[in-house]
């Protein structure tokens, strides 16, 4: 009889711990449904393709300036 009570007790405890990881994975779940929801709300879709573009606009500026300072350096390893 306490072999069984054991084996419950254990169940239990395993079935507790399973509620909590897919309570954890429902709110998961919800925090992705209204970030999906904000992503597919055009203003946001907009906001987020101008944030693109500011930073590629960045990189390409980032980009050219290494060239330039490159080419300065060769330049001056060249002239020496």
């Amino acid at each position: 009889m306490d072999e069984i009570k054991e084996m419950l007790h254990t169940l239990i405890q395993r079935q507790d711990a399973i509620d909590k990881k897919l309570d954890a994975i429902a709110a998961q779940q919800t925090e992705l449904a209204a970030e999906l929801r904000k992503i597919s709300n055009p203003a946001a879709r907009d906001d987020i393709q101008a944030q693109l573009d500011y930073v590629a606009q960045k990189l390409g500026q980032h980009d050219r300036d290494l060239y330039v300072l490159k080419r300065k350096q060769t330049d001056k390893e060249a002239a020496r």
